[in-house]
């Protein structure tokens, strides 16, 4: 039975929820605070996607089996989450939470192939990653992570670090990494890019886009309704001044929650309350040179990831963009200048003079994440309120695969992978 869905966010989690509910059949209204797609989590992040990522190396991988590397800060709250964290990653839970994780992003990946050949999508992606430790100490955690790989079935293999530069030829060869791995399967895109792309053909299945707009309130039943709040800017440029007169009520069969931390309330309202918290990310993008003599850009092919701090240094066209996770919560302007140098430094050590610093463009911006690194995907157990979010900085590595098993759901269909484990049924436990 067609349904009109209201879907609530309009980054890469909530187009491509929007998208496939559209292709199932339902008619889809999306509604975004902001003026347009892909504006906050989805503008800039590291692009990485593939189980390799999701397991090893994002802010809360699940190999390893430490605390991420991620500040906590000092607000209590941020512990409290930290140490749901170590709860959710515990030696006896670790396997079957790896388990998830890598179901979902493998068949994400392959949701995100299929959705690129069918309907012809031309982005910048590369494929290939290369992962560098600096130390022996370092070494001994991504033999973890990749002894983790071995048993989960992830494609990789160990690389000879004189065989680093045939798979990378612009490191720098006076600093060599004490061990390196290849993972062949797995790689990167410009999320944003991807984005705007899935969005003209959810515009071609008719799904309306509703900007500008923030949703005041969730009233919870068989036909759920949304109080929508503009936030449009007046004709002077200011704020609207008359908030009254731009409030209105609209009713739904099924509302989809892929909103950031704005999520919160409207849920708790409707009596669900989530441990979810903002992983702070940030990325810095720059222009990559020529090489003087062979008039070629330098820099990386495809993926770097930085085993010990966790940074990726990625392709894109003829950019370079340098990421990574560094805080929970909010972050301080003198910390974010801090997080940003970190970021320069790491390109510097492996990818000396790549890149014109002084067109660097900066991005930071915060990615909701649950303490066990997995999405909340389903019914919320809120009547007519559904739930796409939570995805940390696994948001393009999760995307494609979380909005099709969504759309499933809502539907009534078999889904394509085991999806025990990704619901709100997995925090009653």
């Amino acid at each position: 039975m067609t349904k009109h869905i209201a879907v609530i966010g309009a980054g890469v989690v909530g187009v491509t929820s929007a998208y496939e509910l559209a292709a199932a059949g339902h008619t889809v209204s999306v509604f975004e605070r902001g003026g347009t797609i892909g504006g906050a989590a989805s503008f800039a992040p590291a692009g990485m996607d593939g189980p390799g990522w999701a397991l090893g190396w994002s802010a809360l991988s699940t190999c390893g089996g430490r605390l991420p590397r991620v500040s906590l800060g000092a607000h209590p709250q941020n512990w409290v989450w930290g140490a749901r964290w170590l709860h959710a990653h515990r030696r006896s839970a670790l396997p079957l939470l790896q388990q998830r994780v890598r179901r979902l992003a493998v068949y994400s990946l392959e949701r995100t192939q299929e959705l690129t050949r069918s309907l012809k999508l031309e982005f910048e992606h590369s494929t290939g990653v290369l992962v560098l430790s600096r130390s022996a100490a370092e070494t001994k955690r991504m033999n973890a992570a990749l002894a983790a790989f071995e048993q989960l079935g992830v494609p990789h293999r160990r690389v000879a670090v004189d065989e680093c530069l045939v798979v990378e030829p612009g490191l720098h060869v006076e600093s060599p990494p004490d061990a390196a791995a290849y993972l062949p399967q797995e790689g990167t895109a410009n999320c944003r890019e991807f984005t705007h792309l899935m969005r003209q053909h959810a515009d071609r299945l008719g799904v309306r886009f509703v900007f500008h707009t923030q949703v005041a309130a969730i009233s919870a039943g068989e036909r759920p309704v949304l109080t929508l709040r503009s936030t449009a800017p007046s004709a002077t440029g200011g704020p609207a001044h008359d908030l009254a007169a731009t409030v209105e009520r609209a009713t739904f069969d099924a509302i989809v929650v892929c909103g950031a931390l704005g999520s919160l309330p409207l849920l708790a309202a409707c009596g669900l309350r989530l441990p979810m918290a903002a992983l702070q990310g940030h990325s810095v993008t720059l222009p990559l040179r020529l090489d003087d003599v062979t008039a070629q850009s330098v820099g990386p092919r495809s993926a770097v990831i930085d085993a010990g701090e966790r940074i990726s240094i990625t392709r894109s066209g003829s950019r370079v963009r340098v990421a990574a996770v560094s805080r929970l919560g909010r972050q301080p302007v003198a910390d974010e200048r801090a997080a940003s140098q970190r970021l320069y430094r790491a390109l510097d050590h492996w990818f000396p003079g790549c890149a014109r610093v002084s067109q660097s463009q900066h991005w930071a911006g915060s990615c909701p994440a649950l303490p066990d690194g997995l999405p909340l995907i389903g019914a919320s157990g809120i009547p007519g309120v559904w739930l796409n979010l939570g995805h940390g900085d696994t948001g393009w590595a999760m995307a494609c695969g979380s909005a099709r098993v969504l759309a499933d759901a809502i539907t009534q269909r078999t889904p394509d992978i085991d999806v025990d484990g990704l619901g709100v049924e997995r925090l009653r436990g």
